[in-house]
């Protein structure tokens, strides 16, 4: 019963005075730079030494986006032209008379910027 308590007690006892036991310390450098990789040692769950978090932010995004074409009525002015008759007197002829007019505008392209939401996400730690 003795044999049983003292583990017990040691594991209890450790994490509140501060002490990490040798099963919850990261590995050493030296023992890294040999090419052994250990993950889970202070890591949280699913992550690895290898890679980093990156997290969530906001992102400006600025994209074209097609403007339809539209239609417009504009007033054509009427043409007059000064004359002379045989008499030699000047008078005023209307040569096109006054109309409205239909023109279409072409669409086009305008860039428009927006905010979008990029979630975070792990991605591979740069080697060097």
């Amino acid at each position: 019963m003795k044999a049983l308590l003292a583990p017990l007690f040691l594991s209890v006892l450790l994490p509140l005075l501060g002490i990490e036991s040798h099963a919850q310390r990261a590995p050493s450098s030296a023992y890294a730079q040999h090419g052994v990789r250990a993950s889970g040692y202070g890591v949280p769950h699913g992550a690895s030494r290898g890679r980093l978090w990156s997290p969530g932010h906001y992102e400006l995004v600025r994209e074209p986006v097609w403007i339809p074409g539209c239609s417009e009525r504009v007033w054509a002015e009427p043409v007059f032209e000064w004359r002379r008759d045989a008499c030699g007197r000047l008078f005023r002829v209307e040569l096109r008379a006054g109309y409205w007019k239909n023109i279409s505008r072409p669409g086009h392209y305008e860039y428009r910027s927006r905010r979008v939401w990029r979630p975070g996400h792990w991605s591979p730690r740069c080697p060097g």
